[in-house]
């Protein structure tokens, strides 16, 4: 009586052994299409180089991508054909504008990233400054494409809001000014008022747009 029970038991052993070895090695060979995360086959990528302040496509950029080149042309777009899919690295150079490095991450065939537009900052050079902020509603809204002017020296500056309400004007003389903004959507308007550059980088914190008569000019 006792052999039948022996054999039965090193029956299921043997079964269980077996199903220990099938499926490892089935999932072993599932997982082999994957390659990492080293990215796939060639993109090709249609972006847009835009100046920091005004927003304007800059001409004449040149991109360096992945080993492929490209130049900029009407409006800041460029395409780069053959560039290596995945996480890659962008070196952007343009005349009077800061030399940028960024990364975007491109997947095989063709991308269009020109909706999240590479900003360039303009060279700041002598005696000037750049005056920053963000604009917003009374409610405390973002307000894009907004324009803000600075009055200057007898020059005007101007530059236009991102999406989400941030700018920057490049390059103002040292010394007093006036700063205005106005809403492209009817927001609103800010200013003028009164203001002094006197540093490198002048923060203006949050400008808040009113739908009420401008106040009189500083001066």
């Amino acid at each position: 009586m006792l052999r039948p029970r022996r054999a039965l038991i090193y029956t299921a052993i043997t079964l269980v052994i077996g199903l220990a070895c099938v499926v490892p090695f089935s999932g072993c060979g599932g997982g082999g299409g994957n390659g990492g995360n080293g990215g796939g086959g060639a993109a090709d990528v249609t972006g847009r180089v835009v100046d920091d302040g005004t927003l304007e496509g800059v001409v004449g950029a040149g991109v360096s991508v992945g080993g492929s080149q490209a130049t900029t042309g009407s409006n800041g777009f460029f395409t780069a054909t053959g560039v290596r899919s995945g996480t890659v690295s962008f070196t952007i150079n343009a005349a009077t504008y800061d030399t940028l490095t960024q990364s975007r991450t491109l997947t095989s065939g063709t991308n269009n990233i020109s909706a999240a537009p590479f900003f360039l900052a303009p060279t700041r050079f002598g005696s000037r400054g750049a005056v920053s902020g963000t604009v917003q509603t009374m409610g405390g809204a973002s307000v894009g494409a907004a324009t803000i002017t600075i009055q200057a020296s007898g020059v005007t500056f101007t530059s236009q809001s991102k999406t989400n309400g941030t700018f920057t004007v490049y390059n103002v003389p040292f010394g007093p000014g006036s700063l205005s903004a106005v809403g492209s959507q009817g927001e609103g308007t800010y200013g003028p008022v009164g203001i002094t550059v006197d540093e490198p980088q002048e923060d203006r914190g949050i400008i808040k747009l009113t739908t009420g008569p401008p106040p009189p000019p500083p001066f």
